[in-house]
Parts: structure tokens; sequence; C-alpha cells
């Protein structure tokens, strides 16, 4: 049955990369048994080098649920709580509404401006980037609506939720991940992309400009710092799949909350 239905996912994608020019990988698995794992396409088009199960990708804004998990984690050992005001956790920062919470910036209910939009150079500038350049970016900006009012994505609320996550913790952002998310759950080929660092194994980044296949602009991903900068392989994500169900990383009760 599985190798009949592995057949027709098959068959699916090669349609779809036929008429689409999809280029990636795929994994598919039910009730803990993998159907089908396979990559179509070029990781890199200029050298040949055609996509597996193992190629890395950025999986941009799935980074946010590694960042949500994170919070519940600290919450968790009792030492933050999303209900705090986050001005708790930058006593040197005073720009920020004190009626925010963490449980704001989980929920895109801050009020906090979107992030990636037209006029933000600091994402394709090739300086080295600090968090003070990002909060002096968005001092200035005032909140779309008050906190908790309503419902707007803010990439910029999950760079706040990683730099709490490192205030709080005492550890790099990306030390805490790989020592209480990757690493536990075998994820040997996901990590946090830093800008100026080459990462083996990662895909090349295209798209089509009319009909042609060009490469991505440049993006300093030390500014997708929480929201986008985490790259990873099919396989490492059905490991991460698997403990949002079984309780690896934090109770039942906070799994539920989340």
């Amino acid at each position: 049955m599985n190798s009949l239905l592995a057949t027709k996912i098959n068959d699916f994608m090669e349609l779809y990369c036929n008429t689409w020019a999809f280029s990636g990988s795929i994994l598919v698995a039910k009730k803990g048994e993998t159907i089908i794992k396979k990559g179509y396409g070029k990781a890199s088009i200029e050298h040949s080098v055609s996509n597996t199960s193992l190629t890395k990708f950025r999986i941009c804004s799935i980074t946010k649920q590694f960042t949500a998990m994170s919070v519940m984690m600290l919450q968790e050992k009792g030492l933050l709580d999303v209900n705090d005001s986050i001005t708790n956790y930058f006593p040197e920062f005073h720009q920020f509404d004190k009626r925010i919470t963490i449980h704001h910036l989980l929920t895109h209910t801050s009020g906090l401006q979107y992030l990636f939009r037209e006029g933000f150079p600091i994402l394709y500038s090739k300086s080295k980037h600090k968090h003070e350049n990002m909060f002096n970016f968005f001092k200035d900006k005032p909140l779309l609506c008050e906190p908790g009012e309503k419902w707007n994505y803010s990439n910029y609320g999950y760079y706040l939720l990683a730099c709490i996550i490192e205030n709080v913790s005492g550890i790099s952002y990306d030390e805490f991940l790989k020592k209480n998310i990757f690493e536990p759950l075998n994820m040997e080929n996901t990590g946090n992309e830093r800008n100026k660092v080459i990462v083996p194994g990662l895909a090349n980044g295209y798209y089509l400009n009319n009909n042609d296949l060009i490469h991505n602009d440049y993006v300093n991903m030390d500014v997708t710092f929480g929201s986008g900068d985490i790259y990873s392989t099919v396989e490492d994500m059905l490991l991460w799949d698997r403990a949002l169900y079984n309780g690896e990383l934090v109770s039942k009760t906070t799994l539920d909350t989340i």
C-alpha cells in the first residue's frame, strides 16, 4: 500500500516539477513510517548538484516554531512568564511599550511593525549586524494597534523573543537551540545561519524572473534572528514533527498551550 502511495506521490512531483520548475526535497510519513523521501531539481544549478533528502534549506518562518518552543521551555523551568511585560527583559532599553507582553509577541498581537518591508535597508546590509541596529531602527516607529487589540504579523516580535531567550538563559540563542532542541532530537543537519558563514550542503536560492531562473538577492541572515534564520532538512524536520506529539521537549500541558 505504502509503495503504491509513494509511486503516486513521486508521479505527482515529477509532473509538478516539469510544470512549475519546482526544486526542493519532500518527505511524507504516516503513523511514524516514512513513505517517501526524495529530492527534486538542483541544489546548485551552476554546479549541477541535485537535491536529496539531506539537502539543507532555509526554513524561513518555520524558525518561529523553534523560538516559541524555546520560550515555553524557559517558562516550564520557571525562568519567565509569558504574561510578563517585555520591558522586564530589556532594562537597558526604554523604548518598548510596557503593555506589550511575551504572549503578545508569541501571538503577533503586540502591534509591532512587520519588519521585512520595502525601505528596510538593514536586511540587505553586508555590514556586521548588532541588536542595537534593530532597536534604533524601530524605536520611533508607532505601534500598528494597541497591544492585544488585533493580529498583525511581526517578524520583529520574534526577533525580540530570541533576545529574551538570550537574556534569560545566559547563552546565545543559537547555543540554546543546539543544546535544548537540536542535539536532544538528533537534528544533526539543522542550525542557525549567520551572515558571512558558509553552510556546507545548503541549497542555493533562485527565483523566476519572467521565465528565467536567477539567484535570490543577498539577505543578511543575522537580521532574521529568531524569525527566519534556521536551516534544516526534511529528515530533521520529521524528527521535529514527532517531538511535537510525543512530549520529548515539554509537557503535554505546555504543548496544548502552544
